[in-house]
């Protein structure tokens, strides 16, 4: 590639240390390591900022994700990495789910590079009426069911970690995965978003790659209602919640989780009386094999694939 790339800014480059509580700030046309030109923000979360850029080697837009730089969030990310490495150099692959490219240390600063993936779930339904539930769906099952493949538990699946570009979805960031069988201090870290977290993931019982699966019905559901079906605000009320949803389908609850003791809360958003609106077999589906308080009785994600609704 051109070495002399000469309209870059340079308006922080050389000073690194221009941090907002652990995060870099970047700029419009600033340059790392001579290859990466950055286009725009992308957006950030809780560990990391992402940014739109340009890499002159390859020619091509990618999705630079900056690291905070704090040891627990860089151990963290070298964690997501070993795990890419290991999804990457498998022979499995799949169209739902986005790899790491690229991973770099840039002054003192960890960088991973994907491929641009489009607009996330969350913006996308947003912003459209209409969505085919049953192809969206599937794709994010079959994006599921491949981390599964590996023992994996993606533990972060939510519409902000699903893309959409051209009606095609993929799962993205795995930076708070991590192997079925390594649950070392599992609760002392985040485990799940609220809104999506799994009943056995609040009670912190045991965990498995089930606690994925409830995260994918909770998903199915907002994006046909274009809402969350478990706005809780704390995890006192998410029981509550968990509680009402089930009591209100009638469905089997052998597990008890001490929700008698807060029966003085409430909250004001009504369960619909109607899951997935006409549409009998996928509401069969989500109550009755996803959205199951006892996780030895939910369905995973292969068994779900081979039901009617996605086979």
């Amino acid at each position: 590639m051109d070495e002399d790339i000469k309209y870059y800014n340079y308006k922080n480059i050389n000073d690194f240390k221009n941090y907002t509580k652990g995060r870099i700030k970047l700029y419009e046309n600033d340059n790392i390591l001579s290859r990466y030109q950055i286009i725009s923000r992308l957006g950030s979360g809780a560990f990391s900022d992402v940014y739109k850029s340009y890499d002159h080697m390859n020619n091509c837009y990618v999705a630079l994700k900056i690291i905070k730089n704090k040891n627990k969030y860089i151990k963290c990310a070298l964690k997501e990495i070993d795990i890419y490495n290991n999804i990457f150099n498998s022979d499995k692959k799949c169209s739902n789910f986005i790899n790491l490219n690229n991973n770099f240390w840039f002054k003192e600063n960890l960088f991973l590079e994907f491929d641009i993936g489009g607009i996330n779930l969350y913006k996308y339904y947003k912003n459209n009426n209409i969505i085919n539930i049953k192809s969206f769906a599937t794709q994010i099952l079959n994006g599921l069911n491949f981390i599964h493949s590996f023992d994996i538990i993606h533990a972060d699946l939510k519409p902000e970690n699903i893309l959409v570009n051209n009606l095609n979805c993929k799962i993205i960031d795995l930076g708070s995965s991590f192997y079925e069988n390594d649950k070392n201090n599992l609760f002392s870290s985040y485990i799940q978003s609220r809104w999506y977290r799994s009943p056995e993931t609040v009670d912190k019982s045991t965990i498995t790659k089930k606690i994925d699966i409830w995260s994918f019905g909770c998903i199915i559901y907002e994006i046909y209602y274009s809402k969350p079906l478990f706005p809780a605000k704390s995890e006192k009320k998410l029981k509550i919640m968990f509680e009402d949803f089930h009591e209100k389908y009638n469905i089997q609850n052998n597990t008890c989780y001490n929700c008698d003791k807060l029966k003085n809360l409430i909250y004001n958003k009504e369960i619909p009386n109607k899951l997935i609106y006409n549409n009998n077999i996928l509401n069969n589906i989500l109550l009755n094999k996803i959205l199951v308080l006892d996780y030895l009785k939910r369905y995973d994600s292969d068994n779900l694939l081979k039901t009617s609704y996605f086979n």
